[in-house]
C-alpha cells in the first residue's frame, strides 16, 4: 500500500476502526475527502481479502488514476479484487434502476464468497423527485441483499441543507435504510455513529 499522505491523515483513521456495522451512509462536505474515504473503506477490505466494487459514472480509466495515488491498486487488480463498474449516469425508471442494480449484486454474488465491500453510489443525482425515489429503491434492495451475504455498502452523500418538509423526510428516509452514518468534514476528525441518532 503507498504510503500516501491520505492514507496517513487522521481525518480518515476512524475508518480503520470499522466501528461500525455493514449498511453505511457516509455525510460528506468536500467531495475530494469523500472520495478519499471511499477508497480507504475499499482498501481496508481489500487487505482482508474481500471483493471491493467501486461504482461511477465517470469514465473507469479516471477513476483507476485517481485510486492509484491512495492505494497499490495494480496490486488488488492482479488478484482479481478490486472492480471499477461504470453505472449510467441517467436513469430515470424504478424497472431500469432495480435491473441495473441487480445485475451488479449478481456480479458480487458470484465472485465474493470472502466477502464484499460496495462503494458508489448508484443513483447520483437526487435533486429531483424521481432521483430521490430511485436512490431510496436502491437502498431498499441493498438492505435485503444485505441481509443474505457477507459484505458491507457504502452509500455517500453530499451534506446539503433541506429546503423543505418533503426533503427532510427524505432524509429521514435515508437514515432508517442505513445501519450506521459516516461523517466526513471539510476539516477536523470525522467520526461515525449509529444512525438511529438521526431520527
Amino acid at each position: 500500500m503507498k504510503n500516501g499522505a491520505n492514507m496517513k491523515n487522521q481525518k480518515f483513521k476512524f475508518i480503520d476502526n470499522e466501528d461500525f456495522r455493514n449498511h453505511l451512509l457516509m455525510l460528506y462536505e468536500n467531495a475530494e475527502s469523500g472520495f478519499v474515504a471511499k477508497v480507504r473503506y475499499l482498501n481496508n477490505g481489500l487487505l482482508k481479502g474481500e471483493h471491493a466494487v467501486f461504482l461511477t459514472s465517470e469514465d473507469p480509466k479516471y477513476i483507476e488514476g485517481k485510486i492509484a495515488k491512495i492505494i497499490d491498486l495494480n496490486k488488488f487488480r492482479k488478484k482479481g479484487l478490486l472492480h471499477i463498474v461504470k453505472i449510467p449516469e441517467n436513469i430515470t425508471s424504478s424497472s431500469d434502476a432495480l435491473k441495473q442494480y441487480e445485475e451488479i449484486l449478481k456480479v458480487i454474488e458470484s465472485s465474493a464468497e470472502k466477502g464484499f465491500r460496495l462503494t458508489g453510489p448508484f443513483i447520483e443525482k437526487t435533486n429531483t423527485k424521481i432521483g430521490k425515489k430511485l436512490r431510496l429503491l436502491a437502498e431498499q434492495k441493498s438492505v435485503k441483499f444485505l441481509s443474505k451475504h457477507k459484505g458491507s455498502i457504502l452509500c455517500p452523500h453530499p451534506i446539503v441543507k433541506a429546503k423543505n418538509n418533503e426533503e427532510k423526510q427524505w432524509m429521514c428516509n435515508m437514515f432508517r435504510e442505513h445501519t450506521d452514518i459516516l461523517y466526513i468534514p471539510k476539516s477536523g476528525q470525522g467520526k461515525s455513529f449509529n444512525s438511529d441518532f438521526m431520527l
